[in-house]
């Protein structure tokens, strides 16, 4: 049934697409081969999905046979002195971001980064530390190191929801969210929130400015958030594992965090 549906969601677009072409040969030939990239877009992505189901557990089937108290092992007794040490100069206003990062001891994250993307994070908060840059990429690279493990071909783009906060931004937080101490690690720009509820599963990019490339593409973004929505638990497993794994080497701290759909990471060591 999600073929069919697929198959006819693509009929239509390439159909209300018809009105860029005059009715000739030409036409036939390119409305053929624009079906034939979309049902072969559509393949691809399905037979992708059914490898993550039958490759990947729900969370809530790999938590039966995994210790979930290990993602709250180190809590913020942990965290905090390794911020300090680590991080940058507590950052209490706006200003001092942007003095930080001046002073190259803060860098901007990447808006179009090939392991993660922004989950409600105001652009003047994308900044991290130059190590928990590396952390959050080395994250993201496991992550898709073990899809790559069981030939699943796509990037999986991780939803960060928080990077660098100054103090006094954390105050008001701290007022709506209980979560939200008021000294946090990121205010030290050593710490990511991963929202593990939301995810966007990445096809290869095409080249070219042609009906099939523009339709393609279209479909690659809706399609990418789709699988991402449809296999988040699958995912949230995954993503789950790999935080345990490095904060087993060493390399960093992780929150599960209480109320909130998300993983609080901090930087254990550079």
């Amino acid at each position: 049934m999600k073929k069919i549906i697929l198959s006819s969601l693509a009929a239509a677009v390439v159909s209300s697409s018809a009105v860029y072409f005059v009715l000739t040969d030409e036409f036939a030939v390119q409305n053929e081969s624009v079906l034939n990239l979309v049902n072969d877009f559509i393949e691809e992505s399905y037979s992708q999905e059914k490898a993550v189901i039958e490759k990947f557990p729900i969370y809530e089937d790999w938590i039966k046979v995994n210790d979930e108290t290990v993602l709250r092992k180190y809590l913020y007794k942990y965290h905090i002195p390794a911020a300090r040490k680590y991080g940058v100069k507590l950052l209490e206003k706006d200003d001092d971001i942007s003095a930080a990062a001046g002073r190259n001891e803060l860098v901007r994250l990447n808006d179009s980064a090939k392991f993660y993307y922004f989950y409600g994070v105001p652009e003047k908060y994308r900044y991290l530390t130059p190590d928990a840059e590396k952390m959050l990429e080395s994250i993201g690279n496991r992550v898709n190191e073990k899809l790559a493990g069981e030939n699943i071909s796509f990037i999986l783009k991780l939803a960060v929801s928080s990077a660098v906060r100054p103090s006094a931004y954390q105050k008001k937080l701290s007022l709506k969210n209980a979560n939200a101490i008021e000294e946090s690690t990121h205010s030290y720009g050593v710490s990511i929130d991963i929202f593990y509820d939301d995810y966007f599963v990445s096809f290869p990019e095409k080249k070219g400015d042609d009906l099939g490339v523009k339709i393609y593409s279209r479909l690659r973004s809706r399609t990418g958030f789709i699988l991402g929505d449809s296999l988040r638990r699958q995912f949230h497993s995954l993503v789950a594992s790999t935080l345990i794994e490095m904060q087993n080497e060493g390399l960093i701290y992780v929150i599960n965090e209480n109320h909130q759909k998300c993983f609080h990471v901090t930087i254990a060591k550079p």
